[in-house]
């Protein structure tokens, strides 16, 4: 008996370490090595950013060195810990890459035209959409991450939530400059491009890494190989299997991220049930807006960037976005395609939810309706703080006529 226990122990020691070698093997090389853009970068980043011996648009300084520092570190560290629980998933809870995501609803459009307005809208409606939140897609990409904080935090409620109370603190001091321009919280919504930050394939890492690698994720159709783009789509659709294993139970998944403007002959060919909707605004008033923004995060990592290319660059992105959009019209059916000007969503939200609800065929519960109808009161007397003179050196005039498409197709007031 002993000698057949012995053999068996043997034998199914054998077969675990078979089995799963590879995926220890493979955890390891894809915690270390990255995807298709892949951490790596962070070393060829490293070499830019300390080596004083290279010339770019950045000038140099003691400051940026140091911050770029602390900010490599930290981010590198937590970018390794989330790859680590995201190979474990592959291990332990494989069935997630079996979930069907079945007729998500992307809301993108140009930066500054209403989708984050529309995303948290929509997102307050948790019988019919689930999406990501801005701590789940930082600390908890992977499921065993979320599953755990989900156990932890039904802990740290029991005790009086002191945990919590402490994160609430941190986050009003740390979110307090960056929520005067675009309001956000661990909690609240947020845009999940987020969750291809393990994978150096975030486009918000512009900011602080402003070089052609990262631009490049904006002009994502046209900058990247059929192959690299369908490796980038599989990654991204994993990560939303993830989020649905554990969130998403009866509900449809509902993204924003106003920079896949150039992501979206991509997304249709992932998501073929896909239901998007598309935020535009006059560019006069967008770009001179997302300048501003970006301006003030590269102001975070002192990055003193050459004002007049920062501009370019921006604008070159912009019209960009705004090609890709009238693309998609002229080619997408009124089913699955959704053009909605912010000026319509501010002053009639109540009719354009209606739309959105008939033309997806959601179903438009009372209760939802009736906080809809509040927020849209709040929405009709809302003015941008915005200085857009002061924010725009750039002659409006040019503005319109570079964009003249654009404004004379959706009739765009300027």
């Amino acid at each position: 008996m002993p000698l057949l226990i012995g053999a068996f122990f043997c034998g199914t020691k054998h077969v675990f370490f078979k089995t799963y070698y590879g995926n220890i093997s493979n955890i390891i090389k894809t915690t270390i090595i990255m995807s298709p853009i892949g951490l790596h970068l962070i070393f060829k980043f490293l070499w830019r950013i300390f080596n004083p011996f290279i010339r770019d648009d950045i000038k140099p300084s003691i400051l940026r060195f140091f911050i770029m520092l602390l900010f490599i570190f930290f981010y590198g560290i937590l970018q390794l810990v989330n790859r680590l629980f995201l190979a474990l998933d592959n291990i332990f809870f494989v069935s997630y890459k079996k979930i069907d995501i079945v007729k998500p609803v992307f809301i993108v459009g140009v930066p500054r035209s209403g989708t984050t307005f529309m995303h948290n809208i929509l997102s307050e409606d948790k019988k019919n959409f689930t999406t990501c939140t801005l701590g789940e897609m930082l600390f908890a990409p992977s499921i065993i991450q979320k599953l755990f904080f989900q156990k932890f935090l039904s802990i740290d409620n029991l005790v009086g939530s002191p945990f919590k109370k402490f994160i609430l603190f941190i986050e009003s001091h740390i979110l307090r400059t960056l929520n005067k321009r675009h309001e956000t919280g661990l909690k609240a919504p947020e845009e999940d491009f987020l969750l291809l930050l393990p994978h150096m394939a975030c486009f918000l890492l512009v900011i602080p890494f402003p070089y052609k690698e990262m631009w490049d994720l904006a002009f994502f159709n046209r900058a990247y190989d059929n192959r690299t783009r369908k490796k980038i789509m599989s990654i991204y659709k994993n990560a939303i299997q993830r989020h649905m294993y554990v969130y998403g139970k009866n509900r449809t998944y509902l993204s924003k991220n106003a920079s896949f403007c150039g992501w979206i002959k991509d997304l249709k060919d992932t998501f073929p049930d896909i239901s998007l909707i598309c935020c535009i605004r006059p560019p006069d008033q967008t770009i001179p807006s997302i300048l501003s923004i970006m301006k003030k995060g590269w102001g975070y990592f002192k990055t003193n960037l050459n004002i007049e290319n920062m501009h370019a660059n921006i604008i070159h992105m912009m019209e960009y976005y705004c090609n890709c959009i009238l693309t998609q019209d002229k080619i997408n059916s009124n089913t699955n395609w959704l053009v909605l000007p912010m000026s319509k969503m501010q002053n009639h939200l109540e009719d354009t939810i209606k739309l959105i609800y008939v033309r997806f065929n959601f179903n438009l519960r009372k209760n939802y309706f009736d906080f809809v109808k509040k927020e849209a009161d709040i929405s009709r007397g809302y003015i941008s703080k915005h200085d857009y003179k002061k924010d725009l050196k750039i002659i409006k005039t040019s503005l319109l006529d570079r964009f003249k498409n654009f404004y004379s197709f959706y009739d765009l007031k300027h």
